[in-house]
């Protein structure tokens, strides 16, 4: 049997091979390879299971439950260094292979919007740096190393030449934690302002009614004094006049 034979994979074998690639993965020991464009067919199963397992292990790698340790990657605080936002990930060294000419390759990407995002990032980048393949694994062994590594995307790669710093520049801004600290207090200060004039108008909308049904109010106790003034003086009348009525009529 020729080596693109032993190389193919049925269908019913994809789930298996997605799960031995996503061990590797795991344990940072897959191995990148170009392959020849004549065989790409054939090897589809093969692709898709990779992938697959890839799409598995950078899903299970931004929800992961290790304690989360920061671990600066500069001299710089957290608050003064520049992060690409929305936080963004960077996923260098992932599978390629040479098709048509040219190499191939499928890029994995993940985000984390607004602050609630902010921790899932750093627990994605905390989980490759705790396997010794973060940035600085990275660029001490891009050029040895098949690792996949991963980290947090920060001005360096946002201003890099290439498909990551295009993509990182045309989908996300430079801030720094304190940038967007003070954005997010501004933006609260403005809704606790808003809502304090809107309180402050119903409230004298309140005042406005509660004068007006004082006045209705007693208004309507004057006019039930005036009734009640106007029966008593009839009622009066009335028994003075009887008994003129009495002697007029046995005289």
């Amino acid at each position: 049997m020729d080596q693109s034979s032993e190389s193919e994979i049925n269908d019913s074998e994809i789930d298996a091979y997605e799960e031995k690639i996503y061990r590797r993965f795991e344990a940072g020991r897959y191995k990148v390879r170009k392959t020849d464009n004549t065989c790409a067919s054939k090897r589809s199963g093969k692709v898709k299971a990779k992938h697959r397992a890839m799409a598995k292990f950078l899903s299970n790698a931004t929800s992961s439950t290790r304690p989360m340790v920061l671990q600066p990657s500069s001299s710089k605080s957290q608050s003064e260094e520049l992060f690409v936002w929305p936080w963004m990930g960077v996923v260098a060294n992932i599978l390629t292979e040479f098709k048509n000419g040219r190499c191939i390759g499928e890029s994995g990407s993940s985000s984390f919007p607004h602050w609630t995002g902010f921790r899932d990032a750093m627990a994605f980048e905390n989980h490759f740096e705790a396997d010794r393949r973060g940035k600085r694994d990275w660029l001490d062994n891009r050029f040895r190393g098949s690792n996949i590594c991963g980290w947090v995307a920060r001005a360096g790669d946002y201003t890099s030449a290439g498909p990551v710093g295009d993509h990182l520049s045309q989908n996300g801004d430079l801030k720094s934690v304190g940038d967007l600290a003070a954005e997010e207090s501004s933006r609260t200060d403005r809704l606790v302002a808003n809502l304090a004039s809107q309180i402050e108008v119903k409230s004298k909308h309140l005042q406005e009614l509660e004068c007006k049904y004082n006045e209705t109010s007693l208004s309507l106790d004057n006019m039930m004094e005036q009734r009640d003034s106007l029966l008593q003086s009839y009622n009066e009348g009335s028994h003075l006049t009887l008994p003129f009525s009495d002697h007029e009529a046995h005289g």
